[in-house]
């Protein structure tokens, strides 16, 4: 049995099933593929979750993850497209699935729905189970990993309300819960996975994503510090979105009773360092700030597969990010 120091942890971020690419970083930072899986002889991988959709090797990229995860060789949190396919793939009581199986959702699953027809319904059940068992957040001696925000409400409430069976599943109970709007639950779920929230003024038309969708609202930069929530006045100063649709928002004011919640929730002073996938970021990968780094550098778009190689730091290195 290996013994993984606290330093020896290699996170990598949202693969989006790109499993060539997958394979690709592994090998760069030294993994072998023995016994059927990959392998390092001192380190550990750690997923950030969104394994699947827009790729064209979803299963690949699912056996290769879950048999290393399997084997102790690596660790996973879930992402927004594994619970949107666990939702996606089970009914609620009245008989309806719990994300519905219309054109936007049907669009954005459609590459695992392909390769569900090639392989077959058991083998994607059995990646359906694995979901269930998969933890939305972990906290590592000396960091943390979550997929999209690592909020402290958010996640003392998922502690003490997320319901699992004896197995460690996720219940059908709990996944109607989380996908009802309205709901703590559903709140939680969506900032854990998702991310912030802030919405735009009633007079604005809105924006639309890189799938065409159009957004009321707008992610926010939760890594922000306290000082800066201090000073921000406009949407362009907190929101996390496209360069373009960024541009549009530099002259639009927040309303005084979201800029208050936006300035109370600030940072605790925490300074453990936090990794996050979900955001897609282009360009050079580097931390967010001393103690946040995030590792989806936008793979399914073509651009990079990105780790961090944490190497028991508190101020997180620009050095330390590998990528192909």
């Amino acid at each position: 049995m290996l013994s993984y120091k606290m330093e020896h942890y290699d996170i990598i971020g949202d693969v989006h099933g790109h499993a060539s690419r997958l394979e690709k970083l592994l090998e760069k930072l030294g993994y072998q593929n023995l016994h059927g899986y990959y392998r390092h002889p001192e380190r550990k991988a750690v997923f950030v979750g969104d394994l699947i959709d827009r790729g064209n090797e979803n299963f690949k990229t699912l056996e290769l993850v879950k048999t290393m995860v399997h084997n102790g060789r690596a660790l996973i949190v879930m992402g927004n497209h594994e619970f949107n396919a666990l939702c996606y793939h089970t009914r609620g009581s009245d008989g309806n699935y719990l994300r519905p199986h219309n054109e936007k959702n049907y669009r954005q699953h459609k590459k695992v729905l392909e390769e569900i027809q090639e392989r077959g319904e058991p083998a994607w059940k059995n990646y359906l189970e694995w979901f269930r068992r998969m933890p939305l957040f972990l906290e590592m001696d000396g960091f943390r990993v979550i997929h999209a925000c690592w909020d402290r409400q958010a996640v003392d409430f998922a502690r003490k309300n997320f319901i699992r069976d004896a197995d460690g599943r996720l219940t059908d109970s709990f996944l109607a819960e989380a996908a009802k709007k309205g709901t703590e639950t559903y709140e939680a779920v969506e900032i854990l996975i998702k991310g912030k929230e802030i919405v735009l003024p009633r007079d604005h038309p809105g924006l639309y994503d890189k799938d065409q969708n159009l957004r009321k609202k707008v992610r926010v930069r939760w890594w922000l510090t306290a000082e800066e929530r201090r000073t921000v006045k406009t949407y362009d100063q907190v929101t996390r979105i496209d360069e373009n649709n960024l541009a549009k928002l530099a002259d639009v004011e927040i309303p005084p009773d979201i800029l208050k919640e936006l300035r109370e929730d600030g940072n605790t002073g925490d300074r453990t360092p936090v990794f996050v996938g979900h955001y897609w970021f282009t360009g050079t990968p580097r931390p967010l700030t001393e103690n946040v780094a995030c590792l989806d550098y936008s793979v399914a778009l073509g651009g990079r597969l990105v780790c961090y190689r944490w190497g028991g730091e508190q101020t997180l290195l620009q050095s330390n990010f590998v990528f192909v």
